[in-house]
């Protein structure tokens, strides 16, 4: 929904099509990419309002639609009703792009840095960052058990990851033929 300017993120009961759509992101900024959690009591969202309260600039148009990456966009969690605002990426670039997994317990996102990040939905705590891309990371998803997650990138790779640490650490430990040490742990899985 297109309010004052910016685009923002409004709700209305999907039973009732006269009803008003309530703004639940800030009013601030312009934001993209909101999806309900689990259980529709909470939503994610990408926004710029903290980057800067007024809107950035509309995208050349004239030769096709263009999608604008706004060096300002992170991603916020907060009540379905916009109540009990946090956010939860601070990394420099376009963050914008998230999935959340089947039961709600985790959020994913994807970075212009390359990576995908995995946190803990309840707490905002980062859990995994995962380095495979070049380029910005584009599009990630979850797969319906929860399991797995998808990536995409500029760098033209699609990337398909365990979600579950240990998953990570067994297939690495297969890799190598050995063990992973505690520093190799944190080192490339971040833990």
């Amino acid at each position: 929904h297109v309010g004052e300017g910016c685009d923002q993120i409004y709700v209305r009961p999907v039973k009732d099509a006269n009803a008003t759509p309530q703004m639940v992101s800030t009013g601030k900024g312009t934001t993209t990419c909101a999806y309900f959690m689990p259980g529709d009591k909470e939503i994610i969202y990408a926004s710029t309002h903290l980057a800067s309260p007024e809107c950035p600039p509309k995208a050349d148009q004239s030769l096709g639609y263009v999608w604008s990456l706004y060096e300002g966009y992170d991603i916020f969690h907060a009540n379905a009703d916009g109540s009990k605002l946090k956010q939860l990426t601070k990394t420099p670039g376009y963050d914008a792009e998230a999935a959340v997994s089947p039961d709600g317990s985790r959020i994913v996102t994807g970075h212009e840095d390359g990576t995908v990040r995995v946190w803990d939905a309840t707490t905002g705590v980062q859990q995994l960052v995962l380095h495979g891309h070049e380029q910005a990371v584009n599009a990630v998803a979850v797969s319906p058990d929860g399991s797995r997650l998808l990536s995409v990138g500029d760098d033209q790779l699609a990337r398909v990851w365990a979600l579950d640490t240990d998953d990570l650490v067994e297939l690495a430990e297969q890799r190598l033929n050995r063990a992973f040490t505690d520093p190799e742990c944190r080192q490339h899985l971040d833990l």
